[in-house]
């Protein structure tokens, strides 16, 4: 599979909303979120088939990862477009 990734600068305490949504085409999102040193914080895929959605507070400052790929679940060929949305909370 094909992944996308993406970065973003976090604080320790923040709260963290991510959601993908498909914009187009069949891709069924899957996101895998890292920390700082690269360790895997939370993992999810698409329900519904077209939005996943995480949501926890970070455990530290620094740079954090954002692989977004497709599902295992679905075909190993896609098409597509999706959104991304980082928001950040005291």
């Amino acid at each position: 599979h094909l992944a996308d990734e993406w970065q973003f600068e976090g604080r320790a305490e923040q709260t963290l909303t991510l959601t993908v949504t498909r914009a187009s085409g069949d891709l069924t999102p899957a996101v895998a979120l890292y920390d700082p040193i690269g360790l895997p914080l939370q993992t999810a895929v698409a329900d519904t088939g077209d939005t996943v959605t995480l949501s926890l507070k970070l455990p530290a400052d620094g740079t954090y990862k954002v692989v977004v790929t497709q599902a295992e679940s679905a075909p190993e060929r896609f098409d597509g477009w999706y959104r991304i949305a980082i928001g950040l909370a005291e």
